[in-house]
């Protein structure tokens, strides 16, 4: 159910604006309102540049949490609310000497591990120059000489010597290295050097670079290379451990530091809502009417200790004003809010529709997934769910909310799962009146379940329609509560469609029933029916049509209208679709829309009517499939046992409790949003979000 709202609005001195918020926020019963300078004259907006600074250092934070600890929890700290906004220079004094030092560390950090990796490359080429009997010394550019070294794929060695021997100034030597790769070692005059380089590059030649700083002698080299990589390492380790106890540090002030900034971020957010002139701050908010006396209290109580500086009102909203939804319903029915915020968030004028849709949701379930064992199982899951796991999520929907609409799935199922006679998929002995093992393969009992399912659909798409009626008539929109297509004339004409339809299919209310009675023995009773009609019936209303007006208007002939017996369900059927058409392009006259828009609207009505009561053939559909798998289960066991139980028992018993689950589950949503709550719902609303602290 919806709670009323008021309009609550507040003026006092500016020195108090801080204090005001943060009481209200620790109250948490007020949504504010963004107010424009039209609305007061001499107040201007506050500026949001404190704001967007405030929401910088909630980014920093954020960040230097990710890169010190993820995934870490915050240990709680115990936090004393201030009076005033927390000063974001002094906040970010204390959030830039974290970075700073991550900063530093992450950079020596990157850089030893860097250098540590170019040192293992020079001990690589060390080694092959060792190989090869060659001193680091004898490699580089000097006076008139240069030297180079590397490797290169043997297939090239005979091209290259053949290439160099064309060179007097050029000394090659190749070595073997691997099977497949030779070590060239090439010395030169430095003026041939770009030549050769080419040449080299030609043939793949990978030089082994050596730096500068290498001692000269290969021995010396070699120590060298490890000994760097030993400083480098610790340096990496001491590196660490300094990152290690600047994230407990981190750790140790998070929470009050967080707390800072997302409580000083959330004042400054409620002050951007406020209007405030040099000396007055004005706040205006929503509030439920059951709230009034709590907030009042407040309010009073703050007035005394300000002696006076403050102003409140409450008023109802304007008829123009977007106010947020306050809704309100009882415990067992509030799983099914998340439900209907599917379809979308009541207006705050519309009828809430969660327990209605809850119930019918429901019981649609039910009704497409009637089977007592495995609706046990979905109620025991809802319990796991509600209560072991009611702090988790799947796929973003609270495990709370689930496990209380499985608790409703699993009775619904197990109450139908009762009537019908099935438990785990076999066949048991149904309490349905009249039924017995095996009804299903009986094509009687088939045409009776499609009618009991259209007779649920009509029922409720009669609901939708008088919710509809209901809710504008609240609120003086009385041309749509009475010639509106999901008014008070598309209820005639959906009547009229009804009883046209069952006119030709008759209507049976219960089948032939056979029932004990104590003392007198087995008693039989009759199917209650109404009788079909026949096409000529239809034909012969429709051709002589003013005749029976005619009838109906002149008392005289009253006797001999009430003689046509078998014609009466048409031609009454047939007045009333006539009277709803004339009503809702009535409608359409008064409302200005045209006559081409009119005819469009009552196609589009008499259309929907029919499909939408059509539509809820797919509950006997979902209903007979899953009896029809018991069915299959049962001659799998009569005559295969091992076979029965399992692909009978076992795997069916599966499929229904994962997949068909989550099939009717879904077409149950589906007949409650698209037959049920377009005829009256609107879901544009906005949830009522109180600022809280």
């Amino acid at each position: 159910m919806l709670v009323p709202v008021k309009k609550l609005t507040i003026i006092t001195l500016a020195d108090l604006e801080e204090e005001l918020l943060l009481d209200l926020g620790k109250l948490g019963v007020v949504q504010l309102k963004r107010l424009s300078e039209d609305e007061f004259l001499g107040f201007k907006k506050v500026p949001e540049e404190e704001l967007r600074k405030y929401e910088e250092l909630l980014d920093r934070f954020n960040n230097l949490y990710n890169s010190l600890c993820p995934g870490c929890k915050i240990p709680y700290k115990k936090f004393t609310m201030p009076k005033r906004k927390e000063d974001p220079v002094e906040i970010e004094k204390e959030i830039s000497q974290y970075e700073s030092k991550l900063a530093y560390i992450t950079t020596e950090l990157s850089r030893n591990e860097q250098r540590i990796k170019s040192l293992k490359s020079v001990k690589l080429a060390l080694k092959i120059l060792k190989k090869c009997n060659i001193n680091p010394q004898e490699i580089g550019t000097f006076a008139h000489l240069f030297s180079i070294i590397g490797i290169m794929n043997k297939k090239y060695a005979e091209e290259l010597k053949e290439k160099f021997s064309k060179f007097s100034q050029v000394i090659l030597k190749i070595y073997e290295y691997t099977e497949n790769e030779v070590v060239i070692f090439l010395t030169s005059l430095i003026e041939l050097q770009p030549q050769i380089r080419k040449i080299l590059m030609a043939c793949e030649f990978n030089e082994l670079k050596i730096p500068p700083e290498v001692p000269p002698r290969i021995e010396d080299a070699l120590q060298w290379v490890d000994d760097e990589i030993r400083k480098s390492q610790a340096e990496i380790a001491d590196l660490r451990q300094q990152k290690e106890l600047l994230r407990n540090e981190f750790l140790e002030n998070a929470y009050i530091l967080r707390k800072k900034i997302t409580l000083s971020y959330k004042l400054c957010l409620a002050q951007t809502h406020l209007l405030r002139s040099k000396l007055m701050i004005v706040l205006q908010g929503w509030l439920p009417e059951d709230k009034i006396s709590e907030i009042t209290k407040f309010l009073e109580d703050t007035k005394k200790r300000v002696e006076g500086k403050i102003l409140y009102y409450f008023e109802d909203p304007s008829p123009n004003e977007e106010v947020p939804t306050v809704l309100r319903n009882p415990k067992m029915f509030r799983a099914y809010e998340s439900l209907i915020r599917q379809y979308g968030t009541p207006v705050h004028y519309e009828y809430d529709p969660t327990m209605v849709g809850g119930i019918l949701w429901t019981i649609m379930f039910g009704l497409m997934f009637p089977d007592y064992g495995e609706g046990f199982v979905i109620f025991l899951l809802g319990i796991i769910f509600s209560y072991a796991l009611k702090r988790k999520t799947i796929m973003g929907v609270s495990t709370k909310k689930l496990g209380n609409l499985m608790m409703g799935m699993g009775i619904s199922a197990i109450f139908f799962g009762l009537l019908i006679g099935e438990f785990f998929l076999t066949e048991v002995e149904p309490l349905w009146p009249g039924l017995s093992r095996g009804w299903i393969e009986e094509p009687y009992y088939i045409l009776w379940l499609l009618k009991i399912a259209v007779f649920f659909g009509i029922a409720e798409i009669i609901i939708g329609m008088l919710l509809n009626i209901q809710q504008n008539l609240k609120y003086g929109h009385k041309v749509e509560a009475i010639f509106g297509e999901h008014g008070l004339a598309g209820l005639i004409g959906f009547l009229g469609i009804v009883i046209l339809a069952f006119s030709f299919v008759g209507i049976r209310v219960l089948p032939p029933l056979t029932l004990p009675f104590p003392l007198f023995g087995v008693s039989k009773l009759p199917a209650i029916d109404f009788p079909e009609a026949d096409i000529g019936s239809l034909l012969n209303i429709i051709l002589n049509f003013p005749k029976y007006w005619y009838l109906l208007l002149s008392p005289a002939s009253l006797g001999e209208l009430l003689n046509l017996q078998r014609n009466w369900g048409i031609f009454f059927s047939l007045m009333l679709i006539a009277i709803a058409l004339c009503a809702m392009l009535y409608r359409s006259i008064i409302e200005k829309e045209g006559i081409v828009l009119g005819f469009s609207i009552v196609y589009e009505a008499i259309l929907s009517f029919i499909t939408n009561m059509l539509s809820f053939a797919r509950i006997a559909g979902f209903f007979i499939a899953h009896a029809a798998l018991a069915m299959v289960v049962m001659k799998l066991l009569e005559h295969n046992l091992i076979l029965g139980i399992g692909m009978g028992l076992i795997f069916l018993n599966a499929f229904a409790l994962t997949l068909e689950l989550v099939v009717v589950m879904i077409q149950a949503t589906r007949l409650l949003f698209y037959e049920f709550l377009t005829k009256f719902y609107e879901g544009s609303g906005e949830t009522f979000k109180p600022f809280r602290l």
